[in-house]
Parts: C-alpha cells; sequence; structure tokens
C-alpha cells in the first residue's frame, strides 16, 4: 500500500468513540463486522507507526481535503459529517500522540504550513505533554501573534494556556483572544462563572473538528 492510500484508509478507520456515527455503525455491529472494522483499524495504526515521523505532516496534509469532501445530503446528516471530521482529528490526534517527540519537527514545520487547518492541527497537538518544548512552544507563541484565521490563532492560543513553557505575556494574551471568541461564539457562557473560564479551552477543543470542516471548505 502506498503511503497516500495508507493516510487516506488510516485517517477514517473505524473508531468505537464517535457517538455521532453509532447510527453509521449500527448494521456492522449487529453482524460482528464492527469489530474487524476496529481490527483492521489497529492494523493500520500500526503500519503508520512504523513508518514513523516522516508521515506525520503529510497525514495533517491529507485533512482538509478530507474534512472539505464530505456534505451533508439526502444520506448524510450534519450529525455523520461532524462524526466524520471527529473520527479524522481523533485519529491523526492518536498517532502523534504515540509518536511523541518524534512528531515535533514536523509538527512545527507544520504551523507555517498555507492550509489554516494544518496550523491549527500542529499548534494543538503540539501541546501534548510528550510532544511538546520549550522551542516548539516558542514557535506556537510565534503563530499566535501572527495568525489571521481564528480557528488557527484560538488553537494557538489554547496550547499556550496548558504549556508551562508559555510566557506570561503569551498566556494572558491567550486567554484574553480565547474569551474574545467565546463571546462571539458561545453568547451567555459567562453566566457560568469562573468555572466556565477554566472550561474554555476544553469548550474550543470539542468544538475544533466543526470550525476545521468549515475552515476546509474555505480554503
Amino acid at each position: 500500500m502506498d503511503q497516500s492510500q495508507l493516510i487516506n484508509d488510516y485517517l477514517m478507520k473505524a473508531r468505537d468513540d464517535i457517538r455521532l456515527l453509532d447510527p453509521f455503525y449500527a448494521t456492522a455491529r449487529m453482524n460482528g463486522q464492527f469489530q474487524i472494522q476496529l481490527r483492521e483499524g489497529e492494523r493500520l495504526r500500526e503500519e503508520m507507526i512504523t513508518v514513523g515521523s516522516p508521515v506525520v505532516l503529510p497525514l495533517l496534509r491529507a485533512v482538509p481535503a478530507k474534512l472539505r469532501n464530505v456534505r451533508p445530503n439526502a444520506v448524510l446528516t450534519e450529525g455523520f459529517v461532524l462524526g466524520y471530521g471527529q473520527t479524522a482529528t481523533a485519529n491523526a490526534r492518536d498517532l502523534v500522540e504515540t509518536l511523541g517527540a518524534a512528531a515535533r519537527r514536523p509538527l512545527i514545520e507544520g504551523t507555517a504550513d498555507s492550509s489554516a487547518v494544518v496550523r491549527a492541527l500542529s499548534a494543538h497537538f503540539l501541546a501534548f505533554k510528550n510532544v511538546e518544548d520549550a522551542g516548539a512552544i516558542l514557535r506556537v507563541e510565534q503563530l499566535f501573534s501572527s495568525e489571521p484565521i481564528e480557528v488557527a490563532r484560538i488553537a494557538a492560543g489554547v496550547t499556550l494556556l496548558v504549556s508551562e513553557h508559555t510566557t506570561e505575556n503569551g498566556w494572558e494574551s491567550a486567554m484574553s483572544a480565547l474569551v474574545a471568541w467565546a463571546d462571539r461564539q458561545v453568547p451567555g457562557w459567562k453566566r457560568l462563572g469562573r468555572d466556565a473560564v477554566d472550561a474554555l479551552p476544553i469548550a474550543f477543543i470539542g468544538l475544533m473538528p466543526g470550525l476545521l470542516i468549515e475552515q476546509s471548505r474555505a480554503e
């Protein structure tokens, strides 16, 4: 299997944690095919791990097209499309987390990619404890300061909020940006009090697949 086909298959490998796709897999669960799909997904994952860090950037660059090409229609609901986006981003996340520090260099390179989707994912994944270091977070701060596309800028900001390597000014700027984003995207969130502020990074990460789908369609 060539690398592009491997990446294509891996991004959409079956998962057991995407509730929006439960109706899609209902028949496969009943006839036992779903477990076969899960095992095939694990095989694909192991093959991706064997390729290692050289596959990281090509994988991220394949995400925008995958998200752009799935649109709701008479058969595919908006929920399915969002579940599709959740699957692609979660599979990419799993690979990066498994590769750890080996994924750092391609992720740093990804923060300068021409696609805002790739920049957003790269910045987001650089927050992982087994991936980040001071140099990577400095690059994320630079991206945050210069990024014109909101989803990539806020993804970088969330990474700055959770990293121990972020400067004080970087943290304060990132929090201000995230609060401003929430004011536009989640009206009334402040009524939930201080806990809502602490939960904002998690809220953004939860919404990120849908935001990446929108950005993919705009590119």
